[in-house]
């Protein structure tokens, strides 16, 4: 995996802030520079709803084609824009999100070690809802769902339909008509026949899907509200001007 640089959410913006340094005055920049980044952060989360790369594209599409949107918990972390008092550079969100979100912007592969039958035992006994989807094992509980997946994928059981024909089982038949027992029974009969090897070890590949940092949309948007910044603060100190000069004009004539 690439290095991560944990702070690329905001990737992009001090060059940006930068150029535009000298037209801030320098009391007003604390506050222009947190509302600058304020709303880089909310182009950013805006993006991430939308499930859109940088350049505008959408996400890479779950390998399991699953359409649950992705990267949702960035969006419940608090990422409020933090300003170093120092020199104005902008700071990082959350520690514990900086390596996720850099690993998702970079893509990454992590090797998965499978469980042995004692830990995956002891999870399942220290977990009452794991029961309800795994089960125990016995003759007279139904097949678990990983079971009666196994049995159609691997095992291709199928069953008749009105017209005679043979379409897949569905998972509540097959665990209406086998208990766990039978199921783990066929399941290793089919697995001792065939040689089919157990996997102890994979990869899982995840794409890189690019939610940090700052697109040239984003820029042309930042750029625009600076200018609605500079504008409106020019506004206020005008009438501030106004206001002293009519205060100390009134002051003259009394």
């Amino acid at each position: 995996m690439q290095t991560a640089n944990y702070n690329i959410e905001l990737e992009g913006i001090d060059r940006l802030l930068g150029s535009y340094r000298a037209l801030v005055p320098q009391e007003k920049k604390r506050i222009v520079w947190s509302m600058m980044i304020r709303r880089a952060l909310q182009l950013n989360r805006a993006r991430i709803k939308a499930q859109e790369n940088l350049d505008g594209s959408k996400f890479a599409e779950r390998k399991n084609g699953g359409k649950t949107k992705m990267l949702r918990g960035l969006l419940r972390e608090g990422k409020k824009p933090q300003i170093r008092k120092r020199n104005l550079e902008t700071g990082g969100i959350l520690e514990t999100t900086n390596p996720i979100a850099a690993r998702h912007h970079f893509g990454f592969a992590q090797i998965v070690q499978a469980w042995t039958r004692e830990e995956a035992l002891a999870y399942i006994k220290n977990d009452k809802k794991k029961n309800l989807i795994h089960g125990q094992g016995g003759d007279k509980s139904p097949c678990t769902k990983l079971q009666a997946r196994t049995l159609i994928s691997d095992l291709g059981f199928k069953q008749l339909v009105l017209d005679g024909k043979k379409v897949k089982a569905s998972i509540k038949n097959l665990q209406r008509a086998f208990t766990q027992s039978q199921a783990g029974m066929l399941i290793k009969k089919d697995r001792v026949l065939n040689k089919k090897p157990l996997r102890t070890r994979w990869e899982v590949k995840v794409a890189a899907r690019h939610v940090l940092g700052l697109g040239e949309t984003d820029k042309t948007l930042l750029t625009a509200y600076f200018a609605e910044l500079i504008a409106k603060f020019s506004r206020l100190e005008m009438h501030r001007e106004n206001v002293a000069r009519t205060s100390a004009m009134l002051l003259n004539a009394a």
